[in-house]
């Protein structure tokens, strides 16, 4: 996840003077997103794993051993 977030950070750099909205990309579910889009995604989705990696590791019997 940090290579990915790193990854991110950098587009967002190197395109943050950018509009996003032309620049558009096709998600297999909800059509075509543009660039400011797939950033929101993107953040979304990081926070859901890593809420998941949280209740993991906050689970009883964590690790196992």
């Amino acid at each position: 996840m940090k290579a990915s977030r790193e990854r991110s950070r950098q587009s967002i750099e190197r395109l943050g003077g950018v509009d996003p909205r032309p620049l558009t990309f096709p998600h297999p579910r909800l059509g075509a997103l543009d660039l400011a889009q797939w950033w929101t995604l993107q953040a979304w989705h990081d926070g859901v794993h890593l809420e998941q990696l949280r209740g993991v590791k906050a689970a009883p019997g964590f690790p196992r051993t």
